[in-house]
């Protein structure tokens, strides 16, 4: 039985990969070409850094979507566990061409198994219940693992849904996820309810404005030192292990 899956599923490959080649193809032929780079230069850029420095191996990205970028780390030669809720979420209808994808719910995670590192990135400002979240995610790091989150950051001031606000870009406003930008405050929240401390951070602009997705977006989102002038926050932090 298990040779007949295992031929099967190399047939099934095989048709598969005939016709991904053929929308592949059209999409290269059809796409507009983009103007401006988004955030994830900065973010993948710190994530890779990071992963390396603590020399992690076995991973979790929490809420892959439809996105290569747990592929090119497993083509890296990392353990990649990518999940996202796939039914009854924002992104329902997703599929992923690149990697496989589980079914979880971070903030009810069924995931028993432990990690190096946790990646979370651009996902939680699209989670209501973020609490819930970093604390799947903490729960899922081994004592010595890392969790590297990026968000949109406003770092005086906390913001329900940028998407709302008056001075949003129109096409934010028509989203129907909510967007959220993380303060100072729930940084220091989750260091003091969950046990962890801040090793790094990077912290970068894509727009002019205050929030992210407010003002003129940049056509390259830059670095900035003075953390009051960010909306984009990377952080990477580390469980604190008492003693036993």
């Amino acid at each position: 039985m298990k040779k007949i899956k295992g031929k099967i599923a190399k047939i099934s490959e095989k048709i598969g990969l005939v016709f991904l080649g053929k929308y592949l193809e059209y999409n290269f032929k059809n796409k507009k070409k983009s103007t401006y780079l988004n955030e994830r230069s900065i973010e993948y850029e710190f994530v890779l850094k990071n992963l390396l420095e603590y020399k992690c191996l076995d991973v979790l990205d929490v809420g892959t979507g439809s996105n290569s970028f747990s592929s090119a780390l497993e083509h890296c030669g990392y353990n990649v566990t990518a999940t996202d809720l796939k039914e009854g979420s924002y992104w329902a209808n997703f599929s992923n061409r690149h990697i496989h994808v589980v079914r979880d719910d971070i903030t009810k995670s069924n995931i028993e198994e432990k990690f190096d590192a946790v990646l979370c990135i651009s996902v939680l400002e699209h989670i209501p219940n973020f609490k819930d979240a970093v604390k799947g995610m903490v729960e899922r790091l081994k004592d010595d693992g890392v969790l590297i989150m990026t968000f949109p950051y406003s770092h005086d001031i906390y913001c329900q849904n940028v998407y709302k606000l008056d001075e949003a870009d129109d096409i934010a406003k028509k989203f129907r996820y909510i967007g959220q930008s993380f303060s100072e405050n729930e940084i220091k929240l989750f260091c003091e309810k969950f046990r962890l401390e801040i090793i790094d951070t990077q912290f970068a602009k894509g727009w002019s404005g205050k929030y992210w997705r407010t003002g003129d977006r940049y056509n390259f989102p830059i670095k900035v030192e003075n953390i009051e002038n960010a909306n984009i926050g990377c952080f990477l932090f580390k469980k604190i292990v008492q003693n036993k």
